[in-house]
């Protein structure tokens, strides 16, 4: 599913002010007025002059928030937009209640604090960030992010962002909500977006500890049984897909998520029959070569 642009001419107007120039824009404005943030709860104030308001604005950084001031606009930062300009970016100091500007340990123990799953969910935030992609909270749609091409007032956002953390046994696990996951993508024209985080077995006592993290990227779209039945095609591909279900397709899919449901090479799926691993590898290749499923799907890096 390509990018959805808003109206003749929203191309032309990203592509002549790529999303890169303008990250570049703001941290240079940020670093040369030292910006500085206060922690306020599960959130960061940061107050700046007009012209870093069009710059975070244009950047999609926070969320302005209305006062009384007129010289000085507010913006209220996320927990992960905070971090990735202090830590990344290098362009915003942050201090807490006390005043006193916190050092990137310190800062990092306050986040996981306030939120358990901060460690993968910031590494999965400043993975597409750092691919120039921009991120919104997904809360509407039921996932943890969206992921827009450019500023959401030239495209509608083309990825539903789920983060799967290490050991997590709540999310995607069972048909349901996978099914149902899938279903509310396609009916607001979004594509499905798993980030697999993998701590490689180290811990997150730092925020050094990113380095050592991996992320998986695996999109998944529904099958569309009138765009993939093709006998023809599949018997010139060597595959038997055609004769498959829906619901089935996307048990398959599941797996891809959920190796911890492999017992003795065998898979059972959702009360149906136990499929050896030579037919799950068959239906995953087939379902991979009729573009449902894409494994080590690598996001392009925008400009």
């Amino acid at each position: 599913m390509g990018p959805r642009w808003k109206g003749k001419g929203a191309e032309a107007k990203a592509l002549a002010d790529p999303m890169s120039e303008i990250v570049s824009r703001l941290q240079s404005s940020l670093l040369q007025s030292n910006a500085r943030a206060s922690l306020s709860g599960c959130s960061v104030l940061l107050a700046v002059e007009t012209e870093q308001t069009e710059l975070l604005t244009r950047a999609c950084f926070g969320k302005p928030i209305i006062t009384a001031e007129k010289d000085k606009q507010w913006f209220q930062l996320g927990l992960e937009e905070a971090f990735y300009l202090c830590y990344s970016l290098k362009c915003l100091k942050i201090s807490g209640k006390d005043n006193f500007v916190k050092n990137d340990l310190d800062l990092w123990l306050y986040m996981k604090l306030k939120k358990e799953n901060f460690p993968d969910f910031y590494k999965a935030y400043s993975h597409l960030r750092m691919k120039n992609w921009v991120l919104r909270p997904g809360l509407q749609y039921g996932v943890d992010f969206v992921a827009y091409r450019h500023h959401p007032s030239l495209v509608h956002s083309e990825y539903a962002v789920i983060v799967l953390l290490e050991g997590d046994v709540g999310r995607l696990r069972v048909w349901s909500d996978f099914h149902c996951t899938i279903r509310l993508c396609g009916s607001v024209a979004k594509t499905l977006l798993v980030l697999n985080v993998d701590r490689n077995g180290h811990g997150a006592l730092a925020p050094s500890c990113l380095e050592r993290c991996s992320i998986e990227e695996c999109t998944i779209t529904r099958w569309s049984p009138e765009q993939s039945r093709d006998d023809q095609k599949a018997s010139e591909n060597g595959t038997k897909f055609g004769c498959m279900e829906i619901d089935q397709a996307i048990c398959i899919a599941l797996l891809l998520v959920t190796p911890m449901l492999w017992t003795n090479n065998h898979c059972t799926i959702v009360g149906r029959r136990r499929w050896s691993k030579e037919e799950i590898d068959c239906a995953l290749e087939s379902l991979k070569s009729s573009g449902v499923i894409e494994k080590c799907f690598t996001l392009p890096v925008l400009f």
